[in-house]
């Protein structure tokens, strides 16, 4: 009785158990941090700062490079023109020369004119695809980005599910051995008391019978 008046001492099941709940709590997974945040803002400012197409052959690649081939294309035919014309004039320039040089020259500038709808329509199309292509990243960086957290919810609610047991089992544990417990102790509690009151009886009773025997 002594023993149990000290006070309640878990055992070491309970403790174990405890332990236990601890060890599920410590391997709680850290709070979601997103890996494709970054990339996902900067696709977005991309899309939704992107203007309406419009074009311009100087900021173009490909009119600047079919605008040097003509042009070298088109003074070199000034050139040869220019010679030819020297030639029929006995090697002297002539207004006629410089014409039909000019002539020749116009000539490839007009071709280079002529391209400039389809290259015109290359670029839309190079416009388009590079949209096409920023959504379409969007669109597989978000489902990684989900495919991510769902795995993180997955762990986080199996790891709540693993802790929450381990907590109700060593909750349970402990209630019901300090059930037993404070059982124990009223039980020792009456048993004590029921001793405390034959003791008086029976002392009386070894009284008498010394009396008599001295009687």
């Amino acid at each position: 009785l002594h023993k149990l008046e000290q006070g309640y001492v878990p055992s070491d099941e309970v403790e174990t158990a405890q332990e236990i709940r601890r060890s599920i709590e410590a391997l709680q997974p850290e709070k979601y941090k997103s890996s494709f945040e970054d990339e996902l803002s900067q696709l977005y400012e991309q899309i939704a700062q992107r203007k309406p197409f419009a074009y311009d052959p100087q900021t173009d690649a490909q009119y600047k490079n079919y605008a040097y081939q003509y042009a070298r294309r088109g003074r070199d035919a000034m050139e040869d023109t220019m010679g030819t014309a020297a030639g029929l004039t006995g090697g002297y320039a002539s207004s006629y020369a410089q014409t039909a040089s000019q002539q020749a020259y116009d000539r490839y500038m007009q071709e280079l004119a002529e391209l400039m709808p389809e290259l015109e329509s290359s670029a839309r199309q190079r416009d388009q695809d590079q949209r096409n292509w920023l959504t379409q990243r969007y669109e597989q960086v978000s489902e990684q980005e989900q495919a991510d957290y769902k795995r993180y919810r997955q762990e986080q609610e199996a790891w709540q599910e693993s802790y929450d047991r381990a907590g109700k089992e060593a909750d349970a544990l402990r209630e019901q051995e300090y059930a037993d417990y404070k059982l124990m102790l009223h039980e020792q509690g009456k048993r004590r008391a029921e001793g405390f009151r034959r003791w008086p009886s029976q002392f009386r009773r070894r009284g008498k019978n010394r009396k008599e025997n001295d009687a």
